[in-house]
């Protein structure tokens, strides 16, 4: 399977990698980060989603990205598409 990256000026979106873990599991156990999905994570449930995302990515080519800042590789969280089905498995675990 095609793993697909895309970038903008600024953004590149692409598969994750380990690096990224610690920083997603930062943001993931942030009060105000979080304010929109069902709930903190804590770091075994944050780095359990972003396997499963590294793990649709790998299946089928898309997903929902790790992202960052394009000058610097700095990790800034994820960006994609999704379907709903696997959205919903993916927080609700």
């Amino acid at each position: 399977m095609t793993i697909h990256t895309l970038q903008s000026a600024r953004i590149r979106l692409r598969q994750w990698c380990d690096k990224d873990l610690p920083i997603f599991a930062d943001l993931n156990s942030d009060m105000d980060t979080m304010e929109f999905f069902p709930s903190p994570l804590n770091m075994e449930a944050s780095d359990a989603l972003a396997e499963k995302c590294r793990s649709l990515i790998a299946h089928r080519g898309w997903g929902l990205w790790a992202a960052e800042i394009k000058d610097t590789s700095e990790f800034i969280g994820f960006i994609g598409l999704q379907s709903y089905d696997h959205f919903w498995c993916m927080t609700n675990n």
